[in-house]
């Protein structure tokens, strides 16, 4: 087994974790983020105006108070001041959450690929086991063993096998 686990070790280091690889890895994770940041965009402007009808509806409220026709005191109003304000915060924090997730973004500077890359590779010839085991896991979806030859299918943008 440690055999098959040093030679699946390998083939990733050579095939998977290339230059080329890694930067394709990482360009599908930027392209979904972009596609999630355009609907997410498209939601922001709805959020917004519901922010402001809950807003205006505080100040609808406190507009009452101000022109007599709420009593402060009374716990009916209270209530419904409760309701919008509870309300407005709601939208608020939704409004703030997307507005922040908005602000993601994957740089994909050239020595940070090469970084990152190295890293995997370390890791994978000096980590430990359970880390190797783990990361093999993760990228690799089939293995089939027949005779001499490993056929080893990559979880990855465009799914190719790789023997060895």
């Amino acid at each position: 087994m440690a055999d098959l686990d040093d030679k699946m070790t390998e083939v990733l280091r050579r095939v998977f974790l290339s230059k080329t690889r890694v930067r394709s890895v990482l360009q599908e994770l930027a392209s979904k983020l972009a596609a999630q940041n355009i609907d997410e965009k498209s939601r922001i402007g709805d959020l917004h105006k519901e922010l402001i009808s809950r807003q205006n509806g505080v100040t609808r409220l406190y507009d009452g108070v101000h022109k007599g026709v709420f009593d402060i005191e009374d716990p009916q109003f209270a209530l419904m001041l409760s309701k919008a304000t509870t309300e407005r915060d709601i939208a608020q924090k939704h409004y703030d959450d997307l507005e922040r997730r908005q602000q993601r973004h994957l740089n994909l500077a050239e020595g940070k690929v090469d970084e990152f890359r190295d890293f995997l590779r370390r890791m994978l010839l000096e980590g430990p086991v359970s880390f190797k085991r783990s990361y093999l896991r993760a990228f690799i979806s089939k293995v089939v063993v027949k005779g001499d030859e490993v056929v080893v299918s990559f979880k990855s943008v465009d799914s190719k096998s790789t023997g060895c």
